[in-house]
């Protein structure tokens, strides 16, 4: 790897590592659906900064959303194939979880953090595989990027949890 590959790739992890973090706070929020939406507000903004990163041309929300949503499939064939649909329903149902007063509210606090930050690892990942092999958001072949992203997830799931370890270390 060249050097200014490594300096690049380096700068990716810090982008992806912040909005981890980010993503993971957002988890905390005891209010369902604004923990959601934090999350693809930040998915959005790391999309967005990965794209400066390499100078690829930002085509606005609308394309990012494209790319975020294009690891969906049909919702007849979902139950079928392993895309990230599952993971949104894991990630709806820990939201809702926050409206059941006491053990809900416990269980959505503990688990969105993880998958918030697992969320946003795993597409940082995927769109920085992808700009930094010469990709543009028009580009983007999510049926290529589902594999990768399978992997990244459950990466992100450990990176996700050692952070919060770290964090609780550190404050107490």
């Amino acid at each position: 790897m060249e050097k200014k590959e490594i300096i690049l790739q380096e700068e990716a992890d810090r982008i992806i590592r912040q909005h981890v973090y980010v993503s993971m706070g957002f988890g905390l929020i005891p209010i369902p659906f604004v923990d959601a939406a934090g999350l693809a507000v930040i998915c959005f903004n790391l999309s967005r900064k990965l794209a400066q990163l390499y100078n690829v041309h930002y085509t606005g929300k609308k394309a990012i959303m494209g790319v975020l949503l294009s690891f969906t499939d049909d919702a007849a064939i979902f139950f079928a194939r392993k895309t990230i649909f599952p993971k949104i329903v894991v990630l709806m149902t820990a939201s809702l979880s926050k409206f059941i007063p006491g053990a809900g509210q416990a269980v959505g606090m503990s688990a969105m953090p993880v998958i918030s930050g697992a969320t946003t690892y795993a597409v940082g990942k995927v769109i920085n595989l992808h700009f930094a092999s010469g990709g543009t958001f028009l580009s983007f072949n999510p049926d290529k990027a589902k594999a990768y992203y399978e992997k990244m997830f459950a990466e992100g799931k450990q990176v996700a949890a050692d952070m919060e370890k770290r964090k609780a270390q550190s404050a107490g």
